[in-house]
Parts: structure tokens; sequence; C-alpha cells
């Protein structure tokens, strides 16, 4: 199984080519096997990453998911000035 950090950089390979609906399924497939775990912690920002890219696939319902999502475990992290 690959490294989240050798998944990221695929995904950001991906994305430079303009293949941003591969990059984005490998960024969520990255949070789906974090979330629930400490780990998840450092990769909040890739919410937000993830997020603008659905934004940029034209995905507004899962852009706004991902948004709450990094939203809420900044609040629950103490970070409650990232959410703004």
């Amino acid at each position: 199984m690959a490294k989240v950090s050798e998944l990221k950089v695929q995904a950001q390979a991906l994305e430079q080519q303009g293949r941003l609906d591969a990059a984005l399924a490998i960024y969520r497939h990255i949070l789906m096997h974090l979330e629930g775990t400490p780990a998840i912690l450092g990769e909040i920002p890739l919410y937000i990453t993830s997020a603008d890219l659905a934004l940029r696939t034209g995905d507004r319902a899962g852009a706004l998911e991902l948004y709450e999502h990094a939203a809420h475990h900044y609040a629950d992290t103490g970070f409650a000035d990232m959410v703004i």
C-alpha cells in the first residue's frame, strides 16, 4: 500500500496534468482512510485542497461537505479561527 506522501505526490501530478477528477479521487481516498485516526489531524488542509478541486470540477455539494469536514476538525482541535 502506498504511503500518504506518495499518494499526495501522485495526486499533485494528476492535478498539474489537468486530471482533476483523478486527483480528487486520490485525495478523497486518503481522507477516507485517515478519518477517525489521529493522523487526520496532520492532513486537515487536504480537506481544503479537495474542496477547492471539487469546486473546480463543478461538484458544489461535494466541496461544501469537504469544507464542513475541515471546519469541524479545525474547531475540534482548537483552531476555530481557521474556520473563519
